[in-house]
């Protein structure tokens, strides 16, 4: 029979104690003879109207009073370090109202515990600097004339090599290129018994090529102050996530901010939360008293084995999984 069990919801800031209603296994399937109201029907999109009419609003759409445009200078590096950074010549472009880098840090200087602009750079396309201008025209010339010198560090790009005792550290100072070494395992029945009751086990080893989320709208950001709270909106799937890390990054609490997503073009498990760019989006708001500002896929390997007993039924499966990703 069903069981009652208690769990904690958090909604802005406060946490309650709910109770929810636990089905028990072993429900038995619908027959065809069921008649159902909602599953196998048709369902017209609540937002079918606002998106072919195009009177549907996303985050690039938010055009604010005064609101300024931000560029990031990334670098062109798969690993590299900076010599040294000449942020002078885009300082001095008239509608430039701000310049971060290295050199010049922002009022929070980490996220997600890592530099926003870390001396090392651990991949190409990571943010080197970031501009704030009045529009985008001015943002790509002052991020044009800011001068750079890298010195390039070694690295790999296949898993294989990157995992070998002589790799490079894909960061100095590490001992090797694991991130997590002893993995996340999940074990249920008696594995050990299905491969003694096989009588036929096939093992496969395959690799994907590199996978990347590419969704029409690209990630952005526009944040604005008013006195001490903070309104984002922001091209997500989830808008508490973004709101706690957000907060937590600013030392906020969770009702002084406020995230914003009427619609969202595409995402596909890349905008589950905060990133760099919603931090330095809020903060360069903040600083200039008003306020828009991505990375790599993965490779993905994965092993699989499976058991097949006489009857048909899989005896055992074991699986294997293994992703290329960034230094952090």
């Amino acid at each position: 029979m069903p069981k009652i069990r208690k769990t904690e919801v958090e909604f802005e800031g406060r946490v309650e104690e709910r109770e929810i209603i636990v089905e028990e296994e072993g429900v038995a399937p619908w027959g065809q003879e069921v008649q159902l109201r909602v599953v196998g029907k048709p369902a017209g999109r609540v937002d079918g109207v606002a998106k072919v009419t195009g009177q549907a609003v996303y985050t690039t759409d938010i055009d604010l009073p005064g609101q300024l445009t931000a560029r990031a200078l990334r670098s062109p590096h798969p690993h590299a370090r900076i010599v040294s950074i000449d942020s002078s010549a885009g300082e001095a472009l008239r509608g430039v109202h701000l310049v971060w880098h290295r050199g010049r840090l922002p009022p929070v200087a980490y996220f997600d515990g890592r530099e926003l602009f870390p001396t090392e750079l651990a991949y190409e396309g990571e943010e080197v600097a970031l501009v704030v201008a009045d529009d985008d025209r001015v943002a790509q010339e002052a991020v044009a004339a800011i001068d750079v010198i890298y010195e390039e560090l070694p690295f790999v790009e296949i898993i294989d090599k990157a995992l070998a005792e002589s790799a490079p550290p894909a960061l100095l100072g590490t001992a090797d290129n694991w991130i997590d070494p002893d993995g996340q395992v999940y074990e249920r029945g008696d594995i050990g018994r299905g491969w003694d009751d096989a009588e036929v086990t096939v093992a496969l080893d395959f690799t994907t090529q590199n996978a990347a989320h590419c969704p029409l709208e690209p990630h952005a950001v526009v944040a604005r102050w008013e006195g001490n709270e903070l309104t984002v909106w922001e091209s997500t799937q989830g808008v508490f996530e973004v709101r706690n890390r957000l907060a937590d990054a600013l030392d906020l609490p969770y009702d002084k901010v406020r995230v914003i997503c009427d619609h969202m073009g595409g995402g596909f498990g890349a905008k589950q939360g905060a990133g760099r760019h919603t931090v330095l989006a809020a903060l360069a708001a903040r600083a200039t008293g008003r306020g828009r500002d991505r990375l790599p896929g993965a490779v993905l390997r994965r092993g699989v084995r499976l058991g097949r007993c006489t009857a048909g039924a899989v005896g055992g499966m074991e699986k294997a999984h293994r992703a290329r990703a960034d230094a952090f």
